[in-house]
């Protein structure tokens, strides 16, 4: 009898009840996050534009062609050597261009901000891209090492996430796939709208997905060049911090609201423009 008790208790605590009062508050938590967005403007990431000299490699006619086997072999060898030289603080290497004569590579490299300020101890723009010259000047890693490197300073870039709300596109199901003519479209005037909505200060658009709802919600990304949209803070005598800059972000999307064609057909929601960290 005493061990059929002893296997009950046993039972019962696999069986225990969670504590109603975590529970309820995990409830409100949850009803929260949904009443209450939090909207974070802080970038996940900040984009540098960096050319890489290296007259040690033969450049081949084929490495003009991105889809070719000579360009995705040496991206692939650059951007490891990247990812070894910037360990823990790199998260995105693109190479876009390798020129004739020796080997050049145009390529862009996305930084956790805190941890490369941090490292830098500094967020002057000459004194972060001084810490990533020097640091692949170098570095010891083989494919670098083994090239004279030299970086040159090309506009730095901030990107953001962005999601809006079109009230006035009703959902289409090719949305939901990134070859249909729907979707190019779509991106297409989307990433238009935003380029005459921020001009010159924007260096990129990209559409990640659409969601549907009631109305059509596009969820993308926005590169800015960092000292033209400070340089239009400045001017209004705003403050120039990261978060600032998102709120600008935001309120340049509530204007278009009523001026850029796109956002004014499809009815751009004012009150669900969400900038934040991915």
């Amino acid at each position: 009898m005493k061990d059929l008790m002893n296997d009950m208790t046993k039972k019962s605590k696999l069986y225990e009840r969670p504590n109603i009062y975590d529970y309820i508050n995990h409830i409100r938590d949850e009803i929260d996050k949904i009443t209450n967005p939090v909207i974070q403007l802080a970038p996940f990431a900040v984009t540098y534009d960096v050319k890489v000299k290296l007259p040690q490699e033969n450049f081949v006619a084929e490495m003009s062609d991105t889809d070719s086997a000579d360009f995705k072999h040496i991206q692939k060898k650059y951007c490891d050597a990247m990812t070894k030289v910037f360990d823990g603080i790199l998260v995105k290497c693109v190479v876009y261009q390798l020129s004739n004569g020796s080997v050049e590579v145009v390529s862009s490299l996305d930084f956790l901000w805190t941890k490369l300020k941090d490292l830098v101890n500094d967020t002057a723009s000459e004194k972060i891209y001084a810490y990533i010259q020097t640091t692949i000047e170098s570095s010891n890693v083989d494919f670098l090492n083994d090239s004279l490197v030299s970086t040159e300073e090309m506009p730095e870039t901030v990107k953001y996430y962005v999601k809006v709300e079109l009230k006035g596109m009703s959902w289409k199901n090719d949305l939901d796939y990134t070859d249909s003519p729907t979707y190019k479209n779509t991106e297409r005037d989307y990433c238009e709208a935003m380029k005459e909505t921020f001009s010159d200060t924007m260096n990129g658009c990209e559409v990640n997905d659409f969601e549907p709802d009631r109305y059509t919600f596009i969820r993308g990304e926005l590169s800015f060049n960092t000292a033209k949209i400070k340089e239009k803070a400045k001017a209004k005598g705003e403050s120039v911090d990261w978060d600032n800059i998102g709120h600008i972000v935001q309120n340049e999307l509530k204007k278009a609201a009523n001026k850029t064609t796109f956002f004014k057909d499809n009815d751009l929601d004012v009150e669900n423009i969400d900038v934040y960290r991915y």
